[in-house]
C-alpha cells in the first residue's frame, strides 16, 4: 500500500475505535474529519484513486458524513457501525496487498516521455482509440503544483503508473524517429504492454498504441461444437485481418501527419521508411498480418500469440520475432480430451505451431522462448499481484520476465529498422540465460 493510502487506514481505525463505545465530541469528531478529507484530496492529488481501495473509500466518506454531526447513535448501535467499518478496512487492506498498485520501473533509454491522441478518418466499423508514445528530451520543465494538478485531472484522478508522460510535450527539434504500431491482446480494449511501450519510446521509438472500444460480444473461442468452434476461427480470421487494415489507416494518418502544412505536433519527426509492428496475443496475429498486407512495415514482433487469416497459412516474410514461452506441441491425450476447451485449444495448437515451424525455416526469423514463463508474462497483468494464482504468471519472477522480453524487443528493431546488429540475437546469452533462441535463414 501506498504512504497516504497508510494514514488513510490509520484515521480511519482510530476514529471507529474511538468511537466503538460512545460518540466522540463534537471537537474530536471535527478534527478526524478535516484530517481525513485532507488526506483523501491529497491522495487524489499524489497518488490517484484507485479500485481495491473502494471499500476503504466507503468507511472515509461514511465518517466524513457523519462525524461532524457528532450523533449520539446507542452504544450498541456505535459498536456495530464500528464493527462494520473496521471489516470494510480489513476487506480493503487485503484486496490491496492482494493487488499492489503497478509501479512500473522507469524507462532504461535516453528519452523522456511524451503522448498525443490520434483523430481517424470516419470509417464503417468500431473506430479505435490511437494514443501515440514517442521521445522528448530528457530535460522536463519543472512540475509545480498546478502542473502536477492538470495531469492528474486529465487521468481522471486515477491511480495510473504513466504520469510522468507529458502529454502534448514537444518532440526534439530536427529528430526523426522510426515508427512502431503495437495491438493489444484480445478484445483489444487497453494496452497489455505499457511497459514494453514506454521502453521502446524511450529508446527513440514512436509507438502507436491501438485500443478498441468494448464492443466484443463474444468469446474469443467457442467451444459449444464443432460448427461454433469453426465460426469462431472464421470470425477471428476476419478480425484479424479488419484490425490489420485500421493498421494501414493510422500509418496512413501517420503520413498525413508528418507531412502536414503547417507543421503539427508529429510533422517531421516520423522516419516512416522505418516502420515495424508488434503484438501481444491477438495482437500479435494482427501484427503479423498487418506486415503481410502493408510493404511499410519493415519487421515485426509476434508475443506469443496464435496466427489468424493469411499469416497462419503462408507466415510472416519480412524480419520476423516470435518471442513467447515454451512451445510444446499437445499430446494424443489433449487432442481427445472430453474436455470441449482443451480438446479444441489443442487442435489449434497443433495446427499453429506446426506451421510456425514451417514457415519461420522458409521464411526466416527468430524464434525465442523463455523458460518458466505463461503467457500471462508477456503482459503488464502479470505484476498486477505477488500471488501468481492471481497474476497467471510462472515461476519466473514476473519482472525479470518483463526485461528479457523488452530487452529481445528492442534488440530486434534496433537490428531490423536501425541496422544496429545485436549480439542479443546471434545466439545463447550468458545475461538471460533463460532464452532459447532459434534463428531461421529463409530456404
Amino acid at each position: 500500500m501506498r504512504i497516504i493510502e497508510i494514514l488513510i487506514v490509520l484515521v480511519c481505525v482510530a476514529f471507529l475505535l474511538g468511537n466503538a463505545n460512545q460518540p466522540m465530541t463534537p471537537r474530536w469528531a471535527l478534527l478526524f474529519a478535516v484530517l481525513l478529507a485532507g488526506l483523501l484530496a491529497l491522495q487524489l492529488l499524489f497518488e490517484g484513486w484507485r479500485l481495491p481501495f473502494v471499500p476503504i473509500y466507503m468507511v472515509a466518506i461514511a465518517i466524513l458524513c457523519t462525524a461532524p454531526l457528532a450523533l449520539r447513535a446507542p452504544a450498541t448501535a456505535a459498536l456495530f457501525a464500528s464493527v462494520l467499518g473496521l471489516g470494510l478496512i480489513g476487506i480493503g487492506v487485503l484486496v490491496c496487498l492482494l493487488l499492489p498498485f503497478l509501479e512500473l520501473p522507469p524507462p532504461t533509454g535516453n528519452y523522456a516521455l511524451g503522448s498525443t491522441v490520434l483523430t481517424l478518418p470516419a470509417s464503417t466499423g468500431p473506430e479505435p482509440v490511437v494514443q501515440v508514445w514517442y521521445p522528448i528530451a530528457r530535460t522536463p520543465p519543472p512540475q509545480p503544483l498546478a502542473d502536477l494538478f492538470e495531469r492528474r485531472r486529465q487521468h481522471g484522478w486515477h491511480a495510473t503508473p504513466d504520469l510522468d508522460t507529458r502529454r502534448g510535450a514537444p518532440l526534439p527539434a530536427g529528430e526523426k524517429f522510426p515508427v512502431l504500431l503495437y495491438f493489444p491482446g484480445w478484445p483489444g480494449t487497453g494496452l497489455s504492454n505499457l511497459l514494453l511501450i514506454r521502453d521502446l519510446a524511450s529508446h527513440g521509438f514512436v509507438v502507436a498504441t491501438v485500443i478498441y472500444p468494448s464492443n466484443s460480444n463474444r468469446p474469443m473461442q467457442d467451444y459449444t461444437s464443432d460448427d461454433s468452434m469453426r465460426r469462431s476461427v472464421t470470425a477471428n480470421d476476419e478480425r484479424a485481418t479488419r484490425n490489420a487494415e485500421d493498421g494501414m489507416r493510422i500509418l496512413d494518418q501517420l503520413a498525413h501527419l508528418d507531412a502536414q502544412t503547417p507543421p503539427g505536433l508529429l510533422a517531421g519527426h516520423l522516419d516512416l521508411a522505418r516502420t515495424g509492428a508488434l503484438g501481444y496475443s491477438f495482437g500479435g496475429a494482427v501484427a503479423a498480418e498487418l506486415s503481410r498486407l502493408d510493404a511499410r512495415i519493415g519487421a515485426a514482433v509476434n508475443i506469443d500469440g496464435r496466427h489468424w487469416a493469411t499469416a497462419l497459412e503462408h507466415g510472416v516474410q519480412k524480419p520476423y520475432l516470435f518471442i513467447g514461452e515454451p512451445l510444446l506441441l499437445p499430446d494424443a491425450a489433449a487432442l481427445a480430451s472430453n474436455d470441449p476447451a482443451t480438446r479444441y485449444e489443442a487442435a489449434l495448437d497443433q495446427v499453429d505451431y506446426r506451421n510456425l515451424a514451417v514457415h519461420l525455416r522458409e521464411n526466416g526469423g527468430i524464434q525465442a522462448s523463455i523458460a518458466g514463463t505463461t503467457h500471462a508474462n508477456f503482459s503488464d497483468g502479470s505484476l498486477s499481484s505477488h500471488w501468481r494464482r492471481l497474476s497467471g504468471g510462472g515461476p519466473i519472477d514476473a519482472l525479470r520476465a518483463h526485461r528479457i522480453l523488452d530487452a529481445y524487443v528492442l534488440a530486434f528493431f534496433e537490428q531490423t529498422l536501425r541496422g544496429q546488429p545485436s549480439l542479443l540475437l546471434s545466439g545463447p546469452s550468458p545475461e538471460y540465460p533463460e532464452v532459447r533462441l532459434e534463428r531461421f535463414r529463409p530456404n
